[in-house]
C-alpha cells in the first residue's frame, strides 16, 4: 500500500497502485469502504489483465486518514483525487466506483473531460 500526502491538510491517501499498460482503471469505493479491501478480486479479472489498477481510499474511507479540517465534499475529494493521479503520473484513466465513489468520479470527470 502506498500512500500520498496531500499537503494542505498534511493527511494521506492510501491506495494500491499497480503497474499495466494502457489506460489506468482507478477504483473508488463506496461511504466508508475501502477500495482495497473492496476490488481486489475484480481488478484480476482477464478483462483487466495487463492494465495498470488504481484502488484508492477516499479521505475518511478504508485505510486513508480522516481529517478534521477536510470538508468531505464530493468537489474537495474529486480534487484531492485529481491531484493524487497528477502525482502518481496517471494520464488518460477509467474511473469505476460504487455508491459515492460513483458521484465522486461524476464529479471529478466534469472537472477533467479529458
Amino acid at each position: 500500500m502506498e500512500a500520498y500526502l496531500e499537503p494542505k491538510l498534511q493527511s494521506f491517501i492510501r491506495y494500491f497502485d499497480f503497474p499495466g499498460a494502457g489506460p489506468a482503471v482507478v477504483f473508488l469505493a463506496g461511504l466508508g469502504l475501502a477500495s482495497t479491501a473492496v476490488y481486489p478480486r475484480i481488478a484480476v479479472e482477464a478483462g483487466l489483465s495487463g492494465r495498470r489498477i488504481i484502488m484508492v481510499d477516499l479521505f475518511g474511507c478504508g485505510y486513508s486518514d480522516r481529517p478534521a479540517h477536510f470538508s468531505y465534499s464530493l468537489a474537495d475529494h474529486a480534487a484531492t483525487l485529481s491531484r493524487l493521479l497528477d502525482h502518481i503520473g496517471v494520464g488518460q484513466y477509467v474511473l469505476v466506483g460504487h455508491s459515492m465513489g460513483v458521484a465522486v468520479a461524476f464529479e471529478l470527470a466534469s472537472g477533467r473531460p479529458d
